[in-house]
């Protein structure tokens, strides 16, 4: 989950609803690095060519969306594959599609029509997602 929210009870609410980490913004490549290693402590390398994580960044601003893509690219020796959706409902219709797989879900906290934590929780009680 990323958000501008960084209140205790905001995160611990994103992490009781099913999000395995939590970024406030505005954040570092390093922070986001860190905590992706977090969520895959199973890839201790940079993964390269098959073993590329496809990321899903899930933000209802483009521009915000562009910077996560940019702080992700900035990480050395990781190679990533990205889709986006600018909410929740499109980001359902890319996870359903599993056009590529996705391996790891940025998603907002504040969107139109699906929210993260909406989106979290739909993706938790679904075992096709």
């Amino acid at each position: 989950m990323i958000s501008s929210q960084s209140q205790q009870d905001a995160i611990v609410q994103a992490v009781r609803e099913g999000a395995r980490n939590y970024v406030v913004k505005p954040f570092r490549p390093e922070t986001l690095l860190r905590k992706v290693r977090e969520v895959f402590p199973e890839l201790p390398q940079p993964p390269t060519g098959q073993n590329s994580l496809c990321v899903l960044i899930v933000d209802d601003s483009d521009t915000m969306r562009k910077v996560i893509r940019t702080a992700m690219e900035e990480i050395p020796d990781w190679h990533w594959t990205f889709r986006e959706a600018a909410d929740g409902l499109e980001a359902l219709s890319r996870l359903r599609s599993q056009e590529p797989p996705i391996d790891l879900v940025l998603a907002d906290w504040e969107m139109p029509n699906l929210d993260g934590m909406e989106l979290m929780r739909q993706m938790k009680g679904s075992a096709a997602l």
